[in-house]
């Protein structure tokens, strides 16, 4: 027996149709006790794999590809997108590309192409950052002005 949260009690009620009591998992009788076991240490297994919440707002776009909800002929350029969103938005590039390579894995796309992923990641993400760095202050021609035009 193992205790897990509620958000993990509810995914084994509906999805798994094991019964909770409390927070005690108590699987129904026409299922093996090993399978149970394997079958919680691979969930509790993915559970801990899932990674932070990015360190900034992401649109809706981004973030069905970050959850691998992309159909198979749009995943590549999901990801183009997906990497430059991360990269207008100033997230560090080694977050951006654990976020976009796991979005990569959950929808199938690092699996059948992992070199063209990363390249992807890559290029689709520098070519934003390169103008997110170039990007100038706008300047007023009077810095010395208040707002309402007074000194």
């Amino acid at each position: 027996m193992f205790s897990n949260g509620p958000l993990f009690m509810q995914f084994m009620q509906e999805a798994w149709h094991v019964e909770v009591e409390s927070e005690v998992c108590a699987v129904e009788p026409d299922v093996s006790d090993d399978l149970a076991s394997a079958w919680a240490m691979v969930l509790i297994d993915m559970y801990e794999k899932l990674l932070a919440p990015p360190s900034k707002r992401l649109n809706k776009s981004t973030l069905d590809f970050l959850r691998g909800f992309v159909a198979p002929g749009y995943r590549n350029d999901a990801l183009n997108k997906a990497s430059n969103q991360c990269a207008k938005n100033r997230i560090p590039e080694s977050e951006a590309c654990t976020l976009c390579l796991r979005g990569a894995e959950l929808c199938g796309l690092l699996a059948d192409e992992p070199e063209q992923s990363k390249t992807t990641f890559s290029s689709g993400y520098n070519s934003v950052a390169d103008e997110v760095r170039v990007r100038k202050p706008k300047i007023t021609e009077d810095r010395t002005a208040s707002p309402d035009g007074s000194f």
